[in-house]
Order: structure tokens, then C-alpha cells, then sequence
């Protein structure tokens, strides 16, 4: 078989159910199954996440607004801070923190009401 059938076998394969058991010492076993999700509830694309309680499934373009989106209605609803005011975001630079500065930042994109706090090696920067 040429090299050529075989990537095209390799692009055509699909898995319909991918079962994962990972045990490591102490931990027990943990046994993760994941199953394709089909297409976009927004879009129609590949879907990447399930968002069960919204009764969603996302691309990454539409799970991208659909957060935004989300973190601007909590900000607003819970009055965490009004247009005009300054807050300050610590980040330890985990994907956490990034990713609710980098929500903030498209939520709110005035650049001169959000900055960035960050600890790095007992000194504290500000920007």
C-alpha cells in the first residue's frame, strides 16, 4: 500500500466512542469516555464543548462569544464595577486568570479600565 492510501485510510478513520482509563498510585482509576459532539448549536460547525446546563454545543468561535458574553451579564448583574471605573485584575498566569482577563478585555474594551496585576518573584507589577 502506498503511503497515500494509507493517510487517506488515516484522514477517513473516524472514532465513534474513545474510552480512557488512567489509574495512578493512590489515586484509583479514573475512566474518562468521549464520544464526537456533532455540530455547532450556533453555527454548524464542529462542535468542541457541551454545555449542558445552557443545552449547547460549541465551536470554539461561538463557546469564545458565548463566555464573553457570559462574563459581561455577571459583571453587569452583580454590579461589580460601572463604565468609567478602573478595576484591577490579578493574574498568576494560569489559564484561569488569563482567560477571565482575556474575557474582560473583549467584554470591556476600554483599555484604560482594566489593569493587570501580577506577583513575580515577591515583587508586585502593575500595569
Amino acid at each position: 500500500m502506498r503511503s497515500n492510501q494509507i493517510q487517506e485510510q488515516i484522514m477517513n478513520f473516524k472514532v465513534e466512542v474513545f474510552n480512557i482509563n488512567y489509574g495512578k498510585c493512590g489515586l484509583g482509576g479514573i475512566n474518562i469516555k468521549l464520544e464526537p459532539l456533532g455540530k455547532c448549536s450556533k453555527c454548524e460547525k464542529t462542535a468542541i464543548i457541551n454545555i449542558p446546563y445552557a443545552k449547547q454545543k460549541l465551536c470554539k468561535d461561538c463557546f469564545n462569544d458565548f463566555f464573553v458574553k457570559r462574563v459581561k451579564k455577571v459583571v453587569e448583574e452583580f454590579k461589580m464595577f460601572r463604565e468609567g471605573e478602573k478595576v484591577a485584575v490579578a493574574v498568576s498566569g494560569g489559564k484561569d486568570s488569563v482567560a477571565l482577563l482575556h474575557a474582560l478585555k473583549k467584554a470591556f474594551p476600554d483599555p484604560k479600565n482594566i489593569c493587570i496585576l501580577y506577583k513575580s518573584w515577591n515583587k508586585i507589577l502593575f500595569r
